[in-house]
């Protein structure tokens, strides 16, 4: 074999080693994404997200390290979360809810954030404005405010002899007095009494719901928050064991066995979590929040629950079932 033969074969098998040294150095290059979440780990939307997110490419353990930081229910527990999650420079952050949401804002002001289901963001000081949202943080509204006003409206088509509503609140959630507001005017449209509660804590459920019952209302409309989200079955069971027909911001609650559930799905394909997903997606790849809008949702389901209906000794009407996404048997 003449020498330049020999030089050749020098050169490819230089030339493979480099370029084996280079794949090697860019699969260990892990982007990172930190998960914020008011609710326990690995639950159903956290577990959905990876799953879409691995469908966009960001595989962990390939090329991303997905960090949890959940709260399990105690808003109050978000800010120390934040802290320790920005504290392990994650190229973004993702927040569910508005707590999250504004602990990630005050943790840091050049991580993007990308949000979920916040209710209300330009009204509660999130962003100065849909369009442009400037600053590290976007997302996608889960426009509370707008929707509190037609579950008053779908609970009295549910129950058409409805006169007075309790309206449960998490005092902790930043959009909780809004959402109060949008309740008493959608009320006064309906020509519905409703009356608020409040509950700060997984204790304070208990009782919530006794002084709910004592109250005389026929029915109760939780706001849509992070700790009621989380201890949803005992939620149901509260209000079954007073029954109280009871309407609620996610889906989530009827499959807990909740009676019925009007809002933006989490889980469709124009869902929150899709869209959640497109913009961090955007993000690992360059992208700015300030250059990205916030979103709002474009799917909207109603759920229902047969079963718990049923123990309630109530009726659903056909024209309710009719318009129903999904019904729980």
């Amino acid at each position: 074999m003449n020498t330049l033969c020999w030089k050749s074969i020098a050169i490819s098998v230089a030339c493979a080693v480099t370029l084996s040294y280079a794949s090697d150095s860019v699969a260990q290059v892990l982007r990172k994404v930190g998960l914020l979440s008011p609710a326990t780990e690995k639950n159903p939307v956290q577990l959905e997200f990876d799953r879409r997110l691995a469908a966009a490419g960001w595989v962990p353990g390939k090329n991303v390290v997905i960090i949890y930081k959940s709260a399990n229910g105690r808003n109050d527990a978000l800010p120390a979360l934040a802290a320790e999650l920005v504290r392990e420079s994650p190229d973004v952050i993702v927040t569910f809810g508005t707590p999250a949401s504004f602990a990630a804002k005050a943790a840091t002001t050049t991580i993007p954030v990308v949000f979920a289901s916040v209710g209300d963001p330009v009204g509660v000081g999130l962003a100065p404005a849909l369009a442009r949202p400037s600053g590290n943080i976007t997302g996608i509204s889960g426009v509370t405010l707008a929707l509190t006003a037609k579950r008053l409206e779908l609970l009295r088509e549910l129950l058409p002899g409805l006169r007075n509503v309790a309206l449960l609140l998490n005092p902790s959630d930043p959009t909780a007095d809004r959402v109060a507001e949008a309740g008493l005017a959608g009320a006064r449209s309906l020509n519905l009494k409703v009356e608020i509660f409040h509950a700060a804590r997984p204790a304070d459920l208990g009782s919530a719901f006794e002084a709910i019952k004592q109250s005389g209302a026929s029915a109760v409309l939780l706001q849509p928050d992070g700790m009621f989200w989380t201890f949803r079955e005992d939620i149901a069971r509260l209000a079954a064991s007073k029954a109280l027909p009871a309407m609620y911001g996610f889906a989530e609650h009827v499959a807990a066995g909740g009676l019925m559930s009007y809002g933006a799905s989490f889980f469709g394909e124009g869902g929150m979590l899709a869209k959640c997903v497109d913009y961090v997606d955007r993000i690992l790849k360059g992208a700015r929040p300030a250059d990205l809008p916030i979103q709002e949702p474009t799917e909207f389901e109603l759920v229902l629950n047969k079963g718990a209906a049923a123990a309630l000794r109530l009726s659903i009407p056909q024209a309710v079932l009719l318009r129903a996404s999904r019904v729980v048997e």
